[in-house]
């Protein structure tokens, strides 16, 4: 092993992130029982509390001057696994791990970082409150059109690479990149929808670009080649890039809701996002139920997919 020193850096990050929130602590070599009543020690826990919503989340760190071995990934899935209030595990290794390892920890759900990957922006995704905003970054690759034309003339048009699409009265004549922003500009919820659905599938988000890919068909519009030549435009395919940001709350407050004797009727949380925006989420009797309010708007909101990462797959909701 190491002297200890990146391990100290990881737990100070960690402890820094979380400084200052008031629903959320952060524990060190915390012994906690098992099923059996035994207590283990967890490296790190990360404990999030909001109204009843807890969120436990078990960091092993390692700093091995070489690979973490499959044995350590199957020693700390074994003690997890027998600790119920546990919802996430993470390993975390100054210098990587063997290949069994990582198989070994796809097998168990536990996410793998490197001390030197971690950041405050990863770990505070960990917790369960964000708003997830897309950012339509207006970048498109893979551009492919489709003419009307034979092989001599689509070389031509391949050496000139015209920008502008014309139509057939020469009244609305546009760049490919103006048509790409109003693309984006008129679906901007078919797209992140596609975005997000894409989103779910990744298990180690890394601030990345997501490709939502589109085709548009022409009809009575043309490019032209350097000689004058009018090409028919067929079809347009492009793939747009979407990113996200991940959105802290400026407040979350948890409050019972009673009947007039004092019976508990439901749980709330209102999470304020800005002073225009809010989201209340309602619990009551087994059963969860958001509310998304903008201005002076208010719409329940319904699941529309859930994916699980375990399948691959995704299930329609309710």
């Amino acid at each position: 092993m190491n002297n200890g020193k990146q391990f100290e850096k990881t737990i100070a990050l960690i402890q820094e992130t979380f400084k200052d929130s008031e629903y959320t602590e952060v524990f060190r070599n915390y012994s906690i029982p098992n099923s059996s009543g035994k207590n283990r020690e967890i490296d790190v826990l990360i404990a999030s509390k909001i109204n009843g919503f807890e969120m436990n989340i078990a960091i092993e760190c390692k700093d091995y001057k070489g690979k973490i071995p499959v044995e350590k990934l199957e020693a700390f899935h074994g003690k997890c696994e027998r600790i119920k209030s546990i919802n996430k595990k993470i390993f975390i290794s100054a210098n990587g791990f063997q290949t069994d390892a990582i198989n070994a920890a796809n097998t168990f759900g536990i996410e793998l970082m490197t001390a030197e990957s971690l950041t405050r922006d990863f770990l505070l995704q960990l917790l369960p409150v964000r708003q997830i905003k897309p950012i339509f970054t207006y970048k498109f690759n893979s551009l492919m059109l489709t003419f009307d034309a034979d092989e001599e003339t689509l070389k031509k048009v391949h050496k000139d690479c015209p920008n502008t699409i014309y139509s057939v009265d020469d009244s609305n004549t546009k760049s490919i990149k103006q048509i790409l922003a109003e693309v984006v500009n008129n679906n901007r919820m078919e797209i992140f929808n596609v975005a997000l659905l894409n989103w779910m599938t990744i298990k180690n988000y890394k601030s990345e670009d997501f490709p939502v890919n589109f085709t548009l068909t022409f009809t009575n519009s043309y490019v032209k080649t350097s000689e004058g030549q009018n090409i028919d435009l067929l079809e347009l395919n492009c793939n747009t890039m979407i990113n996200f940001q991940f959105v802290t709350p400026e407040n979350i407050t948890g409050r019972t809701l009673k009947d007039n004797k004092g019976n508990i009727k439901a749980n709330a949380i209102n999470i304020k996002m800005s002073d225009e925006v809010q989201s209340d989420i309602i619990m009551k009797d087994d059963e969860v139920h958001f509310y998304s309010t903008e201005g002076n708007k208010t719409i329940k909101l319904q699941t529309l997919l859930t994916y699980d990462s375990n399948t691959g797959k995704f299930k329609k909701g309710d």
